[in-house]
Formats: C-alpha cells, sequence, structure tokens
C-alpha cells in the first residue's frame, strides 16, 4: 500500500512550466481534488521538481505547500532528488508513488527505484486506489516540524551536536486499552523496523498473542514538538536478570534520533535487568534495525539478537517513566 504520493509540477499538478510562464501556470482542478482527497486520508504528500528554489514560495503563495511534506525543489536529477526524499521520511519505496507527465522521468526514477509505483499524470486519480489512509494526520504534522529540525542540524558539525541541541525527552508507560488501536495500526504499518514482521488483524488478536506479557510505549518529544506515539516493546521478565522482548516496533521518525537506544535502556533499568533479549525473525526489509541494535552492542543469535550488560546510552536526555505500577509478568 501506499504512504507516500511524490508529485511532479510542471505539466502535471498544472499546466505550464514555471521556469518559462512564472506564476501564469494553471493549476488543474482534477489534480488538485486528487491531492486534497489523499490529504483528507491523511496520507503523506511530497514534491520533486526540476526548478528554482524559489518556486517553494509561489506553492505556500496559492495555497498548495500546506499538502506536502519536505518538497525537494532543484535542478539534480529527479532520482536524486528522490533519493534524498525518502532518506529523510524512511518510507520503503514499495510504499512510495510517484506521479509525473514525462516518461523519461518516470523511468529515470523507476531504474534507481524499481519498487516504487510510477504514475503517467493523466491517470494520477489510479493511486486513489492505492493509498494506505491514516487514522490522524500526526505523521503530516510531524513532517512539518522537520523541516525545522533539518534547518538546525545545518549549523552544528556534528550528529552528536545537532541532538544534544534538540533538546530530546521520552515519555514512557504501559499501553492502556485506549492506545491499543494505535498499537495495531503501528506494528502493521511497521515494516523496517520491526524486529519479527509479525502483524495482526485487530486488537483482540494482539492481546490474545500477548496475553502474558506487557506492552510498553514511548513518546519521544523535542522543542520542535512531539513525535507520537514512536516506540512499542512488547515484554516479558524471564528471570530476575533477563528480560525478553517479544517485539520490538520502533517508528522511521526516531530512526536517525538515537531515541531507540533510551528507549530499552528505560526498560532495562525499570527491570533491574542485565541481560536483554529480543526476538528477531528476519524478513525482506528489518536488517536496518538489525544493523541499528548491533551498533548498540547486541550481539545476534539464531533467533534473536541479545545484550548482556547495561546499555551505553550516547548521550542524556530528559525520560519520564510511568511504569512504577507496571506488574513485572513472569513465566
Amino acid at each position: 500500500m501506499i504512504k507516500l504520493v511524490v508529485w511532479d509540477l510542471d505539466q502535471t499538478v498544472w499546466d505550464g512550466t514555471y521556469i518559462y510562464d512564472g506564476e501564469k501556470v494553471k493549476i488543474k482542478q482534477p489534480v488538485l481534488e486528487v491531492i486534497k482527497t489523499i490529504d483528507q486520508k491523511n496520507v503523506l504528500q511530497s514534491v520533486i521538481s526540476r526548478n528554482p528554489p524559489e518556486l517553494k514560495d509561489f506553492l505556500q503563495k496559492i495555497g498548495l505547500l500546506q499538502y506536502f511534506i519536505l518538497p525537494k525543489i532543484g535542478w539534480q536529477p529527479k532520482n536524486q532528488l528522490m533519493f534524498e526524499l525518502l532518506n529523510e521520511v524512511h518510507i520503503l519505496p514499495k510504499n512510495v508513488a510517484f506521479i509525473d507527465d514525462d516518461d523519461y522521468e518516470l523511468n529515470l526514477v523507476k531504474s534507481s527505484f524499481p519498487e516504487i509505483k510510477c504514475i503517467k499524470a493523466d491517470s494520477c486519480h489510479e493511486v486513489l486506489k492505492m493509498i494506505m489512509p491514516s487514522s490522524t494526520n500526526f505523521r503530516k504534522r510531524f513532517f512539518k516540524d522537520e523541516e525545522l529540525r533539518l534547518q538546525l542540524k545545518t549549523h552544528f558539525k556534528s550528529e552528536l551536536e545537532f541532538l544534544k541541541n534538540l533538546d530530546l525527552k521520552l515519555l514512557i508507560r504501559e499501553a492502556s486499552e485506549e492506545e491499543l488501536h494505535r498499537v495495531l495500526e503501528l506494528i502493521n504499518r511497521t515494516n523496517q523496523l520491526n524486529s519479527t514482521g509479525i502483524k495482526f488483524k485487530d486488537v483482540s488478536e494482539l492481546k490474545e498473542f500477548y496475553h502474558d506479557c506487557s506492552i510498553i510505549v514511548g513518546y519521544p518529544e523535542d522543542k520542535f514538538g512531539a513525535y507520537g506515539l514512536s516506540l512499542i516493546a512488547v515484554c516479558k521478565k524471564q528471570t530476575e536478570d533477563t528480560i525478553t522482548i517479544m517485539q520490538l516496533i520502533s517508528s522511521c521518525r526516531v530512526l536517525d534520533r538515537n531515541i531507540l537506544v533510551h528507549f530499552l535502556g528505560a526498560i532495562q533499568d525499570h527491570y533491574g535487568c542485565t541481560k536483554m533479549i529480543i526476538n528477531f525473525m528476519p524478513t525482506k526489509y528489518n536488517y536496518v534495525l538489525q544493523n541499528e541494535l548491533i551498533k548498540y552492542g547486541f550481539i545476534k543469535n539464531v533467533s534473536c539478537l541479545y545484550k548482556c550488560g547495561k546499555l551505553t546510552l550516547p548521550f542524556q536526555i530528559s525520560i519520564k517513566s510511568d511504569l512504577h505500577e507496571l506488574q513485572n509478568k513472569m513465566v
């Protein structure tokens, strides 16, 4: 299913080309209706366009910028612009649709990203059958804030300096009954950062499958805004010294923020365990999570990753834990 729709602009969203016609370009009303429908379904949209950077100001002026996150506007080849965009949103190519009027541009992007769904502009309405609606527009609001974070990042020489200046905070707690629908949605949407790849048809199946576990959730935020529900750990305490995470989920929103290791460290502290085992079932995509955990010192085994000893945190963040009433379930 499509999680991100990427639009060309010239001769696709409007008639004309901005570099020659300037502000005389005319928006195609049927295309605008498709854009609005996608937005109403809380599906992310962006732009890649070979044009001068000031085109972004024009998008703001005509009211289109509100629909797009992290627009990529420049003179680089469109496959390069697409690469930059995907690196920032951390969405798999198979979950992306690209709409353009030009066969050359569609083929160029397709040659670099074979799994991207490339659609000719005059068939753009077809994307409505492919999108994966979301229950909230939170991801769009997050990525609007992400533009501010990326601007801040340019002022620092190192990633660590940037992260320290974000004023990161993390709230962790056991998932409430009301949160389980969001937990289910995040599990079912996540591929790259899902330790087992297991999905569930509904909350009842999720609860039954993990009936003897605690579902712990994490909510990060920084000086620019909240990240929303971004972390899930389904925990089972095996012994006084060992905690097993039956399934670990991380949103792509926190992948570059080093928040996952703080989340795991807080769980380790709560349970008072020095050994942590994370169930891991390799899929086509979750090598991303595996590499992240190995970076934290986890060792790969046949069906899991394990860590002996306390996790090392790269820097300190403010953590608020509401796990004090959590009953440690033991087998």
